[in-house]
């Protein structure tokens, strides 16, 4: 499995475009499949937690982040991965 990371904020135009490289472009045909992804992002309202989700995104984590969390996260996506 082939994880990405996209460091700037879920709504910008270049997030999503280097979330769609990572996910179902070059990186994902290498791996075979598609790479789960996570947003990590300052932006906390309902919309923009649907925004992101609605973007493909698999999960939603809000900063700042707490270590429990993200390790949760990252837990139940590998699970449904394997």
């Amino acid at each position: 499995m082939r994880w990405g990371a996209v460091v700037k904020g879920a709504a910008d135009t270049s997030t999503k475009a280097a979330f769609r490289d990572v996910t179902k472009g070059t990186l994902a045909q290498q791996a075979g499949k598609r790479t789960p992804a996570i947003a990590l992002t300052a932006y906390v309202r309902v919309e923009d937690r649907a925004r992101v989700l609605q973007a493909g995104y698999d999960r939603f984590v809000p900063k700042p982040v707490e270590s429990s969390e993200l390790l949760a996260t990252l837990a139940s996506l590998v699970s449904e991965e394997e």
